[in-house]
Parts: structure tokens; sequence; C-alpha cells
């Protein structure tokens, strides 16, 4: 099913899932149930416009992580580096998945006190921390909404609610970062950022957790202007990779 959505895939066509269930072979309720089970795994996606279904971006960060390939994390450590030593806190670097966001890399910064509040390889739903809002952000109102709301119970086990996730949301599209005034370790505040130009998939986000005492608006100013910076390039990297291999179009 995922080579026929990938031959299906350009941005202005898609497949429907009666095509879908006609060439497979397969009845329309497979079909369906197949589809959102890729969906729910970022491999692939529903075009809300017309209703077709496509390749998802999960397959993209996917390619770039074979062995044979040049590894995402390869291309986006300079950055994550540059980040930390401008910062001095910790920076995080995470990517979605389906519903979910998982942490994929951790610098640590030269101020005594880090916040390593989530290790390497955790994985959250996405209203759950700064960077999964962040990427909520980047969706339709429809889309995040609906992410968010199959997702109360497990939100529910971090003391989130839907109504409060979503007005986050909301205020980070305003913003254009996501910032949370108490972060995961009480006493702390973190700053998210996504990775990808506008128009294009999100492909990852990066955050930086510090101290609370430290994080004046002065010096989140500051911070947003060094990471916004090094995404940006970083965006640009992925993008030029994402093309030469042929999972983006120019």
């Amino acid at each position: 099913m995922l080579d026929l959505l990938a031959m299906g895939s350009n941005p202005n066509r898609g497949l429907k899932i009666g095509d879908i269930s006609k060439f497979l072979g397969i009845t329309r309720p497979t079909t369906h149930r197949i589809l959102t089970t890729l969906i729910e795994r970022g491999f692939a996606q529903r075009v809300e416009k017309s209703g077709r279904y496509m390749i998802g971006e999960q397959i993209s960060l996917l390619a770039l992580s074979r062995e044979r390939k040049l590894p995402i994390l390869q291309l986006a450590e300079t950055h994550l580096q540059e980040i930390s030593r401008i910062v001095d806190d910790t920076v995080f670097f995470s990517i979605r998945s389906g519903r979910d966001v998982v942490t994929i890399a951790r610098m640590i910064g030269n101020f005594p006190i880090q916040v390593l509040s989530i290790d390497v390889g955790d994985r959250r739903p996405l209203g759950a921390i700064t960077a999964g809002v962040a990427m909520l952000s980047r969706l339709s109102d429809a889309e995040a909404a609906g992410i968010v709301a199959n997702d109360e119970a497990r939100l529910a086990k971090f003391q989130y609610t839907v109504p409060d996730v979503l007005n986050f949301v909301r205020e980070t599209r305003a913003r254009g970062f996501a910032y949370r005034q108490k972060g995961v370790i009480p006493g702390t505040k973190a700053i998210a950022v996504t990775v990808g130009r506008p128009g294009d998939p999100v492909m990852g986000a990066v955050t930086v957790s510090g101290m609370a005492k430290r994080m004046t608006e002065s010096r989140v100013n500051e911070i947003i202007g060094a990471v916004s910076s090094e995404c940006e390039a970083m965006a640009t990297k992925l993008r030029q990779k994402l093309t030469a291999d042929g999972l983006m179009t120019p």
C-alpha cells in the first residue's frame, strides 16, 4: 500500500480510497482500517480538501535515517551544537511519529544547572510537551483538534485537558513558537521552534529548556532568535537532502 501511495503522492493529487481498495483487491473497510493505522504512525496522510490519501512525512524521516543515507541527526547535529553553545541550556531535538513526539537528541549546555526532563528515546503525546505543541500549531485547526481529542485519556495522565492543549496550540500559532512557562520539571520553562519551511512538512522541533529564573523576557527573545536562525538553516539542509533523494518536490 505504501508503494501505491508513493506513486500517487503528487501534491495536487493523491489517491481515493476506492481506487486503493480496487487496486489492492481488498474491501473498502479493510483499506480504511489499514490507512487509519498508517496515518496514526505518520506513514500516510489524508488531504483535507480532496479526501485523498498520500504518503506521510514519517517515510521521509525514515529514509533519512537509513544506514546507507545521511542520518537526520547528522544533518542537524551542527545546528543543535551551535544552539547549545549560544544558550548554555539543554537543547532537545524531536520528531513526530503519528500522534506522538519522540526525542532523538539532547545536547547539554555549559550552565551549571541543566534541565534533563526528557531522555533520548522518550515518546509522549503531541499535546504533552512543548515540541509537540509546536508541531500541532503547524497543522490545521481540524487536524490538531482531532489528534488532541483522540489523546484525551493519555493527556490526562500528564494533567492536561483538551481545551488547555488547544488553547496552547492557538497561542503558539499566533506567537510563532511554543513557550511553556511551566516546564515538565517545576521551576523550569521551555521554548520550542519547528523545523520546516511554511508549506513543507514539519521535519522536527528544537526545544530549549532552562531554569525559570534564567528565562527572562529579554533572554527568551535572544533564545528565539538563535533557535529560529539555526532551525531555518537546518530545514534548508533537510529539504535539499529530501529533494535530492526524490522524496520532496523542489
